[in-house]
């Protein structure tokens, strides 16, 4: 009997992991396949704008020699860190929340800071190989924080900035 029974929740675990894992893999392929049916203008408005913003960042990380620190301002590199990466949370949250797949807008302040805290781990780790330069597990919290706080205002500054809602209104327009 005990056998039967272990047999049972054996299966019953492999079923929960491979339902995890089908999950993942759909909201995965929501994400990324959607790329396959991306319009120019999506393209060329949302997602290209992501893609030259995150090079900027790479080809900062990859300069060996650090700008001189200002001894006014506290700890201004950490501000930096904020503000960059507020900057690329804000440009992933204008791409994930008009993905056109539901699953992945429904989802997309979480799914902003999860790309986000992946994007600042692999900027840090590539700093490490940069000579003059070193990575820090506080610099990736505060790029994840600014990316948290672009994925959690971003209605707010959209909507409610004129500015910013005319460039977005008319960028839907064209």
């Amino acid at each position: 009997m005990s056998r039967i029974k272990k047999n049972r929740e054996r299966d019953t675990e492999r079923y929960n992991r491979r339902v995890a894992t089908v999950q993942m893999e759909n909201l995965l392929c929501d994400l990324f396949c959607g790329m396959r049916t991306v319009t120019g203008k999506r393209f060329l408005f949302y997602i290209g704008p992501l893609v030259i913003y995150a090079c900027i960042i790479f080809l900062l990380s990859s300069l060996s020699k650090q700008p001189e620190k200002l001894s006014f301002i506290f700890n201004y590199d950490k501000l930096l860190h904020t503000v960059e990466y507020f900057i690329l949370g804000y440009l992933l949250m204008r791409v994930v929340t008009t993905s056109p797949h539901t699953t992945v807008s429904r989802r997309s302040k979480v799914i902003t800071v999860v790309i986000g805290l992946t994007y600042a781990i692999s900027d840090e780790w590539h700093q490490s190989f940069v000579p003059g330069r070193h990575s820090s597990i506080v610099d990736v919290w505060f790029d994840v924080l600014g990316v948290a706080v672009a994925a959690w205002t971003f209605e707010m500054i959209r909507y409610r900035l004129p500015v910013v809602s005319r460039i977005e209104t008319r960028i839907a327009d064209i």
